[in-house]
């Protein structure tokens, strides 16, 4: 089955009142890894999420979250590491889903860490999810679930420790565990860590143009994986240089996906989702 109909979450126990809101923003369908990732999460087992970015991993995660807040009544942690997206994942969270939303980061010092029990899901980064775990408030008691995007950062020489100290903490206190990358080098090594089932896929919603840079030339190699093909497409290093939105960097680019779009027919498929 290439697709799965968002009714059929309900086998899976997923609450109805989660599947009407996602009807309603109408997303009605799953894809495969999708599916096979939620029939495991939603035993409240652990997961390790590793797909291209648009792929709609992160609504795997939505979905395991939301469904144990509405059915248990439990809290759940969503942990990014970049500050100025908490708020837009916080705002999809609200648009989607009948639960209330909070969002703690470094520019909310303000706010005191116990009134963010009054919400059934909070936006965390990293950083501020340590300094909760330090504070212990009460309601981390109701967290059964924490979402974090982004898990392959787990080796970077930077947020690595950090991010290290947080995941020990969800083991410890046995949080279910939701773990999304777009791109990691050992998910095996981090999956067995976490105990957790690792779901991989390599559906792109839009097609990866792979280019290589030539010099003295400065131009970009821009081709076909495909071996059959034999076409090249040369567009110039300055250009890329420019502002993305402009005709001279998009137009040579434009003209290639169209042509491929032509070439294999699919040309109404792209003009659909542009």
């Amino acid at each position: 089955m290439s697709e799965y109909y968002l009714e059929l979450l309900t086998d899976l126990g997923v609450h109805t009142d989660i599947i009407s809101s996602l009807q309603n923003k109408g997303i009605t369908q799953l894809r495969p890894f999708q599916y096979e990732a939620l029939n495991i999460g939603l035993q409240n087992k652990s997961l390790v999420v590793v797909a291209p970015t648009g792929s709609g991993k992160t609504l795997i995660g939505e979905i395991i979250a939301v469904n144990r807040i509405i059915k248990e009544q439990a809290k759940a942690i969503y942990l990014t590491p970049y500050k100025a997206l908490a708020e837009e994942i916080a705002e999809t969270f609200r648009s989607r889903y009948p639960i209330s939303v909070g969002v703690a980061t470094g520019d909310y010092r303000d706010q005191p860490i116990r009134s963010l029990g009054a919400y059934d899901l909070i936006v965390l980064t990293y950083e501020k999810t340590d300094h909760i775990f330090r504070e212990k408030p009460q309601w981390l008691e109701f967290v059964k679930v924490a979402i974090v995007d982004e898990i392959h950062l787990l080796g970077d020489s930077k947020r690595g420790p950090l991010l290290d100290i947080v995941l020990t903490y969800l083991l410890d206190k046995n949080i279910q565990i939701i773990g999304l990358s777009a791109t990691i080098l050992n998910p095996e090594d981090i999956s067995d860590w976490l105990g957790a089932y690792l779901i991989k896929s390599d559906f792109r919603p839009v097609k990866l143009l792979e280019c290589i840079y030539i010099a003295p030339e400065a131009k970009l190699l821009v081709f076909d994986p495909r071996p059959q093909e034999k076409e090249r497409y040369f567009v110039s290093y300055d250009a890329t240089k420019m502002d993305l939105s402009s005709d001279k960097f998009v137009g040579p680019i434009d003209k290639f996906l169209v042509k491929d779009a032509q070439d294999n027919g699919s040309l109404e498929g792209i003009i659909d989702k542009t």
